[in-house]
């Protein structure tokens, strides 16, 4: 086990502070709550004293975490995720805490919080203590964090990529018979990239292993899920730094690519990221899969994939969400070059030839998360608001929590948060608007508008967010201060010829700007404004959603003999899919059951059996008929599946 060096994130990481003794006043001066704390159940508190002001943000599980099982955790606050802002006084902080949605739960707790400081004979804290709470918060103790030594990272966490590329396996093996490793046929050069972009072609998979052994034991397919995505390539221009900081090779092998390419980018999301072949329990992983569980797993809409993806009619379906061609994504992992396969493995840096798609090989592999950009055209819940996963300016991701007129949020840095990760308080007010936000696609801004005013001295009243913020001492970065945002609802924020509507209410904002910001961390720049932009809402109650085949085909059978199948009614939703009648439009279409009750993410099954006897002719004929589902998928109260059933020419049987 290590503590962090002392200047490690400047005052913020204080986890490996001694703790001095006091004099019995305890004065606020000699009182520094700053650094990471462990909670009784494990989880991982970063906590940011600021005079008086007591700021956290809590993860479980977290990389930094004393407990072994959790610090293998390659995503954080994936089970939970909590924000705190308090007030000390004395020996005691109060104040408000809040879960957010980066934890995959949709249910959302918050309340109150009173903390006493526990001190020894000398005056020392000791440990922090529970003394009420509302809400279910379940923790009730902290005390400083001893923070592990973790593989293939240095003294500030930060993972190198070459050498976690070198540990995780394939399950293809090489000339020696020894397994590959990712090394072996990628070459690292950004990490932690964001790249958005148009889906060109959707989700691919090959096949499906049914467990880690599997897929280690049969080395005829890599089983990736593959995607190709046409790369947003002004809003890469446009990011922070992109062209210039983090390379660990030549950014200009990468520029090269994506300009003799037409911008053109390749994703696999790999099954499992791990040295071990055996897929013992207690094995560590290195880098996240579509098999690998919980934290460890690669993400889809912000929670881990965890094997459940489905092919239906085809598509491939992950967690219920399909991706489809001319959608929206965005896509996080590190930026590699595919040196292909063969004794040589050549990268092709420098050489893009149409006649050798070998050369065509920039990729992002593997994936960390995938995000498909929600539809705002599409009708949203009845109870929607804020609440959700958001893009910004800085190329973080910040998760909203809207409760009445009170916002809370965390932001992360797209490096887990270890460059940046803040937390926001406030509140929807009404306030002067200045600055309107201009939707671009993804966080960033190309121009400005004012609204325009009742009077020169007079100026109307608009719905705004204003509030504090502040750094907690997971990032490197520290900074505080106040903060006030307007927002305004688009239908398509990427077409700046569709004009959005200041007018909608806050709760149905997708395009926020900042107004005035105490600090430069979140001010305009010149030419541009600081922006956040919706990806998707997260605060909807579980609804289940009906997907079944438009078709499906019966037959070729004989005339005069029956034929029979299972047509797949699959629940993509995330509450339970309750069929209540299936009926048919052919008297001899028959089926059972007549009703269904679906889990979400499970598949039931329809049997349908059909008879045809009909005059002898030449050839095969088709005849069609309809089931129709009634359920309580409120997107698709009614859902039709036609049943195409092909008899073979020739007298009946």
């Amino acid at each position: 086990m290590k503590q962090f060096p002392m200047y490690h994130r400047g005052a913020l990481f204080s986890a490996a502070l001694a703790l001095f003794a006091l004099p019995a006043s305890h004065a606020l001066a000699d009182t520094n709550l700053t650094g990471i704390w462990a909670a009784n159940n494990g989880a991982a508190y970063y906590v940011r004293q600021i005079g008086n002001t007591i700021w956290w943000a809590g993860f479980d599980p977290d990389a930094f975490s004393p407990v072994a099982s959790k610090s293998n955790s390659f995503h954080r606050g994936l089970t939970s995720t909590q924000v705190f802002q308090g007030t000390l006084s004395g020996d005691v902080v109060t104040g408000n805490w809040a879960e957010l949605p980066r934890q995959s739960a949709f249910n959302l707790n918050q309340g109150t919080l009173a903390f006493r400081l526990a001190r020894d004979s000398r005056g020392d804290i000791v440990s922090l203590q529970i003394q009420s709470q509302t809400g279910g918060l379940t923790v009730t103790s902290w005390t400083r964090a001893v923070i592990p030594t973790l593989p293939c990272t240095d003294n500030i966490g930060k993972r190198d990529a070459y050498c976690l590329f070198g540990k995780v396996l394939k399950n293809q093996t090489g000339f020696w018979g020894s397994h590959e490793s990712l090394l072996d046929n990628l070459k690292p050069y950004k990490d932690n990239s964001v790249i958005f972009g148009t889906v060109a072609t959707p989700y691919e998979l090959q096949s499906l292993p049914a467990t880690c052994s599997d897929f280690f034991a049969k080395n005829d397919d890599d089983a990736d899920i593959n995607f190709d995505v046409i790369v947003d390539r002004a809003n890469l221009n446009a990011q922070p730094g992109f062209w210039n900081d983090g390379w660990l090779n030549s950014a200009a092998h990468v520029r090269g690519k994506l300009d003799a390419w037409q911008n053109a980018i390749h994703c696999e999301t790999i099954a499992f990221g791990r040295q071990d072949s055996q897929c013992q329990a207690t094995g560590p992983v290195f880098l996240p899969g579509w098999g690998e569980s919980g934290a460890n797993g690669s993400l889809s809409q912000g929670a881990p994939i965890a094997g459940g993806i489905t092919s239906i009619s085809g598509a491939v379906v992950i967690n219920g969400v399909q991706m489809k061609a001319g959608s929206r994504v965005r896509v996080t992992g590190p930026l590699v070059l595919d040196c292909g396969h063969g004794i040589t493995s050549p990268c092709h840096e420098t050489e893009n030839d149409p006649n050798d798609l070998g050369t065509k090989n920039l990729e992002i592999h593997p994936i960390y998360s995938v995000d498909i950009l929600q539809d705002f055209t599409a009708a949203r819940p009845a109870n929607v608001d804020l609440t959700g996963t958001w893009a910004a300016s800085d190329i973080g991701t910040y998760y909203v929590r809207q409760s009445g007129n009170t916002i809370w949020w965390l932001g992360l840095s797209r490096d887990q948060g270890l460059t940046f990760a803040n937390v926001f308080h406030g509140t929807i007010q009404n306030g002067v608007v200045t600055t309107k936000p201009v939707q671009t696609g993804a966080g960033t801004v190309t121009e400005t508008s004012s609204r325009p005013s009742a009077s020169p001295t007079a100026p109307p009243l608009f719905p705004v967010i204003t509030g504090q913020w502040a750094s907690v001492p997971l990032g490197s970065t520290q900074g505080d201060g106040g903060l006030t945002l307007a927002g305004t609802f688009c239908k398509n924020l990427n077409d700046l010829t569709v004009p959005c509507d200041p007018t909608r209410p806050p709760a149905l904002w997708n395009l926020l700007v900042t107004q005035s910001s105490s600090n430069p961390a979140f001010a305009n720049p010149p030419n541009n404004r600081f922006q956040w932009q919706k990806l998707y809402d997260r605060n909807g109650a579980p609804t289940p959603q009906i997907l079944a085949p438009k078709i499906f085909p019966l037959g070729p059978v004989a005339n005069g003999l029956e034929a029979t199948g299972s047509v797949p009614i699959n629940n993509i939703g995330t509450a339970p899919l309750v069929v209540q009648s299936i009926t048919s439009t052919v008297a001899a279409l028959k089926f059972s059951p007549n009703n269904l009750t679906i889990a979400p993410g499970a598949t039931a099954h329809v049997s349908v059996s059909w008879l045809v006897s009909t005059a002898t002719k030449p050839g095969n004929q088709i005849f069609d008929g309809a089931l129709t589902l009634k359920s309580n998928d409120p997107s698709s109260p009614i859902t039709a599946v036609t049943v195409r059933l092909t008899v073979r020419g020739g007298p009946a049987r």
